[in-house]
């Protein structure tokens, strides 16, 4: 990778480009869509929540066109980064990766009872910010919706009945509390319904985001994923599997580092802990063998 890193970019003439910033709360599911967008495991994925820290970036080449996808820390308000104090990155990434970005992809968790209230503000406030910027709306975790109807009332919700400039019922009045005050306050060009366990939806919303593309020069060398520091990927990588694990037996803030690092042809990979919870778990342990499992197959690919 570190040697992607360094290559020269060479674009073929007619090259075209798709800058994507990937928004959405916590846990809603970027960086698994990210991932199977560019089919690898270029960003950490956890259930718990703010595991993605700062801003990472994917792509995949596909023929001549090449997407770019900004994975960026979950929605907060900086009321909430303050009072969990959390790092100002969680804030401030996301309105760089828009600034930067040539369309938006606002992804929500579909089989969480709350999405059905409607978008974060914050996510709002970054649409009303950019209102030229095309906006797509993902609703993934599809497979865990029962009632797959209810997906469509949830649709209607997010997108105030109205995609790609059209209206399917009579136009919604503003509220009083809307703080932009217009009734399509969302104004999503598209709806698309995936499912990352089951791959429902990931080829069409890549193959929606392909059209999109504009003539432009490749960003990254076609064989190139991510521009992430091998080192920090690793690191990010066994941090989510650990959360993740043994998200009981472990603080939140519990900081990890690379002792030592060899390029060799195994997957070789040794991991320590000094947390005293976990060092108490027998190294046969179910959840350490899957955390080894994960680990090592993450960092060989």
């Amino acid at each position: 990778m570190m040697s992607l890193l360094q290559e020269d970019v060479r674009s073929p003439q007619d090259a075209r480009v798709l800058k994507v910033a990937v928004l959405g709360l916590p846990n809603s599911g970027k960086s698994s869509i990210i991932n199977s967008l560019t089919n690898n495991a270029v960003c950490s994925v956890s259930r718990k929540v703010h595991t993605t820290r700062s801003l990472a970036r994917a792509a995949i080449t596909v023929g001549r066109t090449q997407l770019v996808f900004f994975d960026t820390p979950g929605t907060v308000t900086p009321d909430a980064a303050r009072r969990h104090k959390l790092p100002s990155s969680l804030v401030r990434d996301a309105e760089e990766a828009v600034a930067q970005a040539d369309a938006l992809l606002l992804v929500v968790d579909g089989a969480c009872r709350y999405t059905k209230l409607g978008l974060h503000p914050r996510l709002l406030r970054l649409l009303a910010l950019h209102p030229t910027m095309p906006a797509l709306l993902c609703i993934t975790k599809v497979d865990r919706v029962k009632q797959r109807t209810s997906l469509l009332d949830v649709a209607r919700q997010l997108t105030a009945d109205t995609v790609s400039g059209r209206t399917s019922h009579a136009p919604q009045q503003p509220k009083p509390h809307d703080p932009y005050n217009v009734p399509n306050k969302t104004r999503q060009e598209l709806v698309v319904f995936t499912s990352v366990k089951t791959g429902k939806g990931v080829d069409v919303l890549r193959e929606l985001l392909t059209r999109r593309a504009r003539p432009a020069t490749w960003e990254y060398p076609p064989a190139m994923v991510t521009d992430q520091d091998p080192h920090q990927l690793a690191l990010a990588t066994v941090r989510a599997q650990f959360l993740d694990r043994l998200k009981f037996q472990l603080p939140y803030e519990l900081r990890f580092s690379i002792d030592s690092w060899e390029l060799s042809e195994s997957a070789l990979l040794i991991i320590s802990c000094h947390c005293r919870r976990v060092t108490r778990l027998n190294p046969r342990h179910a959840a350490l063998l899957t955390i080894s499992c994960h680990c090592r197959r993450a960092t060989h690919n």
